[in-house]
């Protein structure tokens, strides 16, 4: 089976590829897959050593949304502090501004402090997948074959030889191969790596 270019919803956690186009036919997965958590296979690459991509881990555009996000909170609380002297003021000085100015600012004030409070709690809900996402792996159950790659962030992988079941996992250094026996596939926990 060839996985082709297949991007999943990162939502979505994981993959499992059981060697089957979505359920059609059966056969290796090779080509380029991404997960935020896990891929999971019978047989990953081929015997013929064609290039089996897989990505896993948080993608550059979480990253990049939670900078976004961090900015856009920024100038709001700019902008609230500047009304918030501006109320401060209205209350020391009372008279001195029009009462539908001061309303206008309250108004300002409340709306500023809901759309602070909702971008926070998306960059928190992003920061969550994006820890989770430092435990992803790849694993093949029954083989993998010369000719996959593991990218994990920054870290590289690259199958060498013939392999039974194991597994590709973040270690200490970067990413390492796994048995199968090391690693409880229903645990998300980084395991000890084998070279």
């Amino acid at each position: 089976m060839n996985a082709g270019p297949i991007w999943p919803d990162t939502d979505a956690g994981g993959v499992q590829v059981t060697g089957r186009d979505h359920g059609e036919r059966s056969g290796p997965c090779f080509g380029r897959l991404l997960a935020s958590l896990s891929i999971t296979g019978k047989v990953l690459g081929s015997p013929n050593r064609i290039v089996t991509r897989f990505e896993i881990g948080a993608g550059p555009e979480m990253h990049k949304r939670i900078v976004e996000l961090g900015k856009a909170r920024d100038g709001k609380e700019t902008r609230l502090l500047e009304i918030s002297k501006l109320l401060a003021f209205a209350q020391s000085q009372p008279g001195r501004l029009p009462p539908e100015t001061v309303e206008r600012a309250r108004n300002t004030a409340a709306t500023l402090s809901a759309e602070i409070e909702a971008l926070r709690d998306e960059a928190t809900a992003i920061g969550s997948k994006i820890e989770l996402a430092k435990t992803s792996r790849v694993v093949a159950e029954q083989a993998i074959y010369e000719g996959v790659s593991v990218q994990c962030g920054s870290f590289r992988y690259r199958v060498v030889g013939e392999h039974g079941g194991c597994a590709i996992a973040p270690a200490e250094n970067g990413l390492a191969l796994c048995a199968l026996s090391e690693i409880d596939l229903d645990d998300s926990s980084v395991p000890d790596g084998l070279s």
